[in-house]
């Protein structure tokens, strides 16, 4: 999994070894000082001796993280520029499109001090109410999700006191959490992961796959030869010669090295392109997110070049677990024209929502635009970065959404730390459309309703949906 907070991702699908970023960044000592990411409870302290990371809530205070002043400039200000009262600070990536602005406080808050803080004497009733608080207090869709926290509170009440073990302690968050359908709400207790979001969609229907057979005993093992057997007979159908399959740098639990497969269909007049995940990582720079953008755009290029002479395209998002919303840009740009703002994000906490940053779709810059008409696959499973383009696709006249309704998880993985050590994951940004709508917890729904996937096109070696797809294409 990767572990950079902000990167959009399903567990189920990114599961990629932990990357730290050390890449160039021009220190400066007007970067020295106590920094607060109004929204998402962080305070950050540089200095030259030992810059660290604090997480807040209305409980209490932790130290998360503990790096040098070039680590934490590096991985969280990069390109960052200052006010010119110097009293706040604008950061960006291109793996990160979205503007990250940064208040400078005078001192740590009287709860961050040393004597003050959280750490891993705290008992675990502590640990509960200080789990409890961050919910409360960064969490954005209690009302879409249809969950009463302080109801919640009330019903682990009961089962918590000062002397609970370990184990105990984490049941009761467990059941806390057992009511999100939110596929960036998460726990991590050492090295394993505890997601109460059901499965949706392709993953849905291989889990019942899973069940209904003895052959293979672990679930990922039986994913993972699936979509391989899927991505098979897509190549299969594609016109000889003309299948490309890009791999990452490293195997994935689920569909092992494989990143993006693309190729046409019906002698050439129909594009396909299929990207597993919203990122490719190559090996090149392997600590730097904004080579995924740079080397998914080189194979953009070279994959619309290839396609240039179809008449239609498919964009399969069917199996997309996610990533990071600049590739989701970057692919979106090769279909648009006309620059246009098509996204915007905010925070939403209980103090209250966060100024809105939007994001402008540009065009392409190597190619004219990809105009033709696009259908793109969608099921339950896309999600993350991956419905962020959707998000952006659907705003352009030539593109059609066919499947079904996408997973509707969409913020991004706020990663906090308790007071013992656990990992709490939870989506605290609203993501909206140029008319304002949200798709979290009800995500897009299709223009052409249709099943994605079936266990009988598992067993016949088939896939009725894409050949549906070619099919309305070819009429």
């Amino acid at each position: 999994m990767i572990s950079i907070s902000w990167i959009k991702y399903t567990c189920r699908f990114v599961c990629i070894m932990p990357l730290t970023l050390f890449s160039a960044c021009h220190a400066s000592a007007h970067f020295d000082g106590v920094w607060k990411h109004t929204g998402y409870g962080d305070i950050y302290q540089l200095n030259d001796t030992e810059s660290k990371i604090y997480q807040f809530n209305s409980e209490g205070c932790v130290l998360a993280e503990t790096m040098t002043k070039t680590a934490m400039q590096a991985t969280y200000f990069p390109n960052a520029t200052l006010s010119d009262d110097g009293m706040n600070l604008t950061s960006h990536q291109i793996a990160r499109p979205f503007v990250q602005q940064f208040e400078r406080l005078s001192a740590l808050p009287a709860m961050c001090q040393p004597g003050q803080l959280f750490d891993t004497q705290t008992s675990p009733l502590e640990v509960y109410r200080f789990f409890w608080a961050i919910m409360h207090d960064y969490y954005a869709f209690f009302e879409e999700r249809g969950i009463d926290w302080d109801e919640v509170y009330q019903q682990a009440a009961a089962n918590l006191s000062t002397n609970m073990t370990d184990s105990e302690l984490l049941a009761v968050i467990k059941t806390s959490l057992g009511g999100f359908s939110d596929d960036h709400v998460s726990l991590t207790d050492g090295d394993e992961e505890y997601s109460p979001a059901p499965p949706k969609g392709v993953l849905r229907t291989l889990q019942q796959g899973f069940l209904n057979q003895t052959a293979v005993s672990d679930f990922d093992t039986y994913i993972a030869n699936s979509l391989a057997q899927v991505s098979q007979t897509q190549q299969q159908m594609m016109d000889s010669g003309s299948v490309r399959v890009i791999n990452g740098s490293s195997a994935d639990t689920l569909y092992g090295a494989e990143r993006i497969v693309w190729g046409t269909f019906n002698q050439g007049s129909i594009g396909y392109f299929r990207p597993n995940m919203m990122l490719l990582d190559t090996g090149e720079n392997p600590d730097d997110p904004d080579q995924w953008v740079g080397s998914m755009a080189q194979v953009m290029d070279q994959a619309m070049q290839e396609m240039r002479d179809t008449n239609a395209m498919i964009i399969d998002m069917r199996f997309n677990g996610g990533g990071a919303d600049g590739v989701s840009l970057a692919l979106a740009s090769r279909f648009n024209p006309i620059a246009q703002r098509v996204i915007g994000k905010f925070t939403r906490t209980n103090a209250g929502d966060g100024e809105i940053h939007w994001l402008e779709l540009p065009t392409p810059l190597n190619s004219p635009a990809y105009t033709h008409p696009v259908i793109i696959l969608v099921s339950g499973s896309t999600v993350s970065a991956g419905e962020v383009f959707l998000m952006m696709m659907k705003t352009l006249p030539q593109v059609t959404l066919m499947g079904e309704t996408s997973n509707g998880s969409l913020s991004d993985a706020l990663v906090k730390t308790l007071p013992n050590g656990w990992q709490l994951t939870l989506s605290n940004e609203v993501y909206i459309d140029a008319q304002y709508q949200s798709y979290e917890a009800k995500g897009m729904q299709p223009d052409i309703p249709m099943i994605p996937f079936t266990l009988a096109d598992l067993s016949d070696h088939r896939d009725a949906a894409l050949s549906q797809a070619i099919h309305q294409l070819s009429h």
